[in-house]
């Protein structure tokens, strides 16, 4: 779900929650930790959903911050009157609740060859997303928004827009043989060039590139085929885990800029994880630190 559509639900939400006529200066701990646990518990929930569920931190902080971003507006909007329509945040300082411990699914290699082997007899496309998001480590929604004009294969570099990204960071990467063969194959496949986009709509117009819905429908399709699990958060990002896990001794620097983050340390706290193997090598290689140094 995008942000502005999170937000048109959060609205309403809220207001049959507190109430249209409560006053926002008058909202306390108290009301904070009630609408925690009624959503929790699936209790309230935004207009349009049928059936009350259970909802996880993730969404409760990100429905949380939504209402402090208002309340936050609320201190700087004048009111008419020479005034403010809010003079403190009454909400300011409270915690958000954190899953500590969020489920962050990799696609292991296994996994991905079983995924090759189905796409191959599905549509060319889906292939080619498979192999992008696994040969460059990007966000589903940056490769679905690629352009044929981003892609240079005399040079074998893809160009990633900023407007197309999450953190809005506009960046060139190299592409991997693998990509680069598959990425010309399509090109010749759809008979495109410039501005086209590479993953077009299949709606009627073919104006814009699939959609969100259409590229989450790809990877079901995708799993059920191949076999992998479904409803286990894996998705197209498993594949971007993956590749920052499968490249961990890349100096992380070049790392972060090969598959596009713009913090290198979201790769240490979101993506890596630790593994045995390497915990025996860097044992193996441990050296003594004595009087003269490091030996």
């Amino acid at each position: 779900m995008t942000s502005q559509r999170h937000d048109r639900r959060c609205a309403p939400m809220f207001m049959r929650f507190f109430g249209r006529t409560r006053r926002p200066e008058t909202l306390s701990r108290v009301d904070w930790d009630r609408f925690i646990r009624a959503r929790r518990s699936g209790k309230v929930a935004p207009p349009g959903v049928k059936k009350a569920r259970a909802v996880g931190e993730r969404i409760i902080e990100q429905d949380l911050r939504y209402l402090l971003a208002v309340l936050n507006w609320a201190m700087i909007a004048g009111d008419g009157r020479s005034g403010v329509l809010l003079e403190r945040n009454p909400l300011k300082g409270l915690q958000l609740p954190k899953n500590e411990s969020p489920a962050r699914p990799i696609l292991i290699s296994e996994m991905y060859a079983s995924a090759r082997r189905a796409a191959r007899d599905m549509d060319p496309r889906v292939e080619l997303f498979l192999v992008l998001a696994n040969e460059t480590g990007h966000r589903g929604a940056s490769i679905r928004r690629l352009r044929w004009a981003d892609i240079d294969l005399e040079r074998a570099m893809i160009r990633w827009r900023g407007e197309n990204d999450k953190v809005g960071m506009a960046h060139e990467t190299p592409l991997s043989e693998e990509a680069t063969v598959l990425l010309q194959r399509e090109r010749v496949r759809q008979g495109a060039i410039g501005e086209t986009w590479v993953f077009p709509s299949r709606r009627g117009d073919r104006t814009g590139p699939i959609t969100v819905n259409a590229a989450r429908h790809l990877w079901t399709r995708l799993a059920e085929r191949a076999g992998l699990p479904l409803g286990q958060r894996y998705g197209w990002h498993s594949l971007r885990r993956k590749f920052a896990n499968e490249l961990k001794e890349v100096p992380l620097r070049d790392l972060a800029a090969l598959g596009g983050w713009k913090n290198p340390n979201t790769l240490l706290m979101c993506y890596q994880v630790g593994d045995p193997e390497t915990q025996r090598a860097a044992l193996a290689s441990r050296k003594k630190l004595s009087a003269n140094g490091i030996s």
